[in-house]
């Protein structure tokens, strides 16, 4: 399990996301972190193991336009968060475009957060943040 978390890059923006499942119920929230097969967000609805959601996930406006990213997910968990009006949800990733994929590894190497080392030995090109950020899931 240590090892999946590794994989995983936490972003130093907490992009928007929507989804909305079968039955029409939506969820508004953040992304918090990624892979290419797989995400968390934190948001205002639970949803059961096993939903398919319809998802889109805002791009961050000032660097890349004023895009989405569209595609479908299913749902991996769902646990309540410290508010009580919140639910961090853990979602595998399903029928993604290729320019969907495309783009999220371009988020992933643009805009992930760095540790403290790895942020002293990065290219200054990229956008960093060395954490600290009170919207982040304590899985």
């Amino acid at each position: 399990m240590d090892s999946r978390r590794k994989d995983r890059t936490r972003f130093i923006y907490r992009l928007r996301a929507e989804a909305q499942d079968d039955q029409g119920r939506l969820f508004n929230g953040h992304l918090v972190d990624v892979t290419l097969d797989g995400m968390m967000l934190i948001g205002n609805a639970s949803f059961d193991a096993g939903t398919r959601l319809a998802l889109t996930v805002d791009l961050p406006h000032n660097t890349m336009g004023n895009g989405q990213m569209a595609f479908y997910a299913q749902v991996r968990w769902c646990d309540h968060e410290a508010d009580p009006d919140l639910y961090a949800l853990g979602l595998s990733l399903e029928d993604m475009s290729a320019q969907s994929r495309q783009t999220l590894e371009e988020l992933m190497v643009r805009f992930h957060e760095s540790s403290t080392d790895a942020a002293d030995e990065a290219d200054d090109s990229l956008v960093q943040n060395r954490g600290g950020d009170p919207f982040v899931h304590g899985r």
